[in-house]
């Protein structure tokens, strides 16, 4: 299906599109308005002009389809269905994904908005320092069945912006950067990042850990980089055979501003790096259905039933680079917390390698089971969901 707009004022600007079936039922509702709030609107929205897919078939937990973190349930600022003035002009404007003309693959479809004969006002009012005065806003929407996942798959293109070292200063380069989709690995990917080498000898060893709340110097501290030392809760250095470190495996975790004691919303955050580099090695165990990564563990896969659930409850196993790595976590002790699936005060965590022949990837892949959470039932975790073989 294929639409086209025209906003003669872009403060009025509205779409409610229904996206159908090939046999005409009637599946997403895809909404877009300015950053604006009026009673009834399915929003909130942000940016210049922002655009929202919903489902009319399911339940989810996700604010918007067209977000990329399944984390990111709430605070929708990530997603790229947000048009900002400041990633239309110049140069940006003309970058894939991030500029005038967006793709999302999501759910069976590939989706494109674009904006074009953009006009871009100023001062439109308190509150808003900028607006579209004007512009022409086209949808198309094609069957993609490789689309799997629930949620808009990652963009293969870093954003226009770029962070400082401390994450306070933002600088707009508006220049083409390609980045690594989690799940998607390559000759190429593996090349770049420096892992085609030969694996080195990692003999049999085991160690448990207890870990407890506590606060950190600066915060939640993501594993996609090795994590500074005083914001590890897991440290567990892997030699190799002859006694040197080979491996470093580290985890953060998130405590809630001003409450030591409880590990809460985005849980542990966990990764593995080779000496001498900063990939995390078990970055690629992302389920394509959900997005989800298996370095993430939450409160509540360990709980319960959950707990069991294969590679995504209270057992997972990473196997790469000749070894298999087993996560093992007991004896939890939770906590009240503002979120459902409440917050841990500690939990113990055992750490096994094994030599793995059969283990030959230089990372860790895409488990064969599919993460349970995106699914609307609070018994999700019940029946554990398998993905077709490639």
């Amino acid at each position: 299906m294929a639409r086209s707009y025209y906003f003669p004022d872009g403060i009025e600007a509205k779409v409610d599109l229904t996206i159908q079936e090939v046999g005409g039922r009637k599946l997403y509702r895809l909404h877009c308005r300015p950053d604006s709030y009026e009673p009834g609107d399915p929003g909130p929205f942000t940016g210049e002009f922002d655009c929202h897919l919903h489902s009319l078939y399911s339940d989810d937990p996700y604010e918007s389809l067209l977000i990329e973190d399944p984390l990111d349930s709430v605070e929708i600022h990530s997603s790229r269905g947000a048009f900002l003035a400041s990633e239309l002009e110049g140069a940006c404007g003309k970058l894939a994904d991030w500029g005038a003309i967006r793709t999302f693959r999501v759910r069976g479809m590939r989706i494109r908005l674009e904006i074009s004969d953009l006009r871009i006002g100023k001062s439109h009012g308190e509150g808003i320092s900028t607006s579209f005065d004007s512009f022409r806003f086209a949808v198309g929407v094609q069957p993609d069945p490789s689309a799997l996942s629930a949620i808009a798959e990652p963009s293969p293109y870093a954003p226009p912006w770029r962070l400082s070292a401390d994450g306070k200063a933002v600088t707009w380069p508006c220049e083409a950067v390609d980045r690594h989709v989690p799940g998607e690995v390559t000759p190429r990917y593996v090349e770049k990042k420096g892992l085609a080498e030969a694996f080195v000898s990692i003999p049999a060893a085991s160690t448990t850990i207890t870990i407890r709340a506590r606060s950190v110097p600066v915060g939640f501290q993501w594993a996609d980089e090795p994590i500074p030392p005083d914001e590890r809760f897991v440290d567990v250095p892997i030699p190799e055979s002859s006694g040197a470190v080979a491996y470093e495996f580290e985890c953060s975790a998130y405590n809630v501003p001003g409450e030591i004691g409880k590990i809460d919303r985005y849980g542990l955050s966990c990764g593995l790096f080779k000496a001498g580099n900063r990939t995390n090695l078990l970055q690629d165990a992302v389920d394509p259905y959900s997005r989800m990564s298996m370095t993430q563990v939450l409160p509540n896969q360990l709980k319960g039933r959950c707990a069991a659930y294969p590679q995504w409850g209270a057992t997972r196993v990473f196997r790469l680079r000749g070894f298999a790595m087993t996560l093992s976590f007991t004896n939890p002790v939770f906590a009240a917390s503002d979120f459902s699936w409440g917050a841990l005060q500690q939990v113990d965590l055992r750490v096994s390698i094994v030599p793995d022949a059969h283990a030959t990837s230089p990372v860790a892949l895409p488990p064969k089971y599919i993460y349970w959470g995106f699914l609307p039932s609070p018994h999700a975790c019940q029946n554990v969901l398998t993905r077709a073989e490639d």
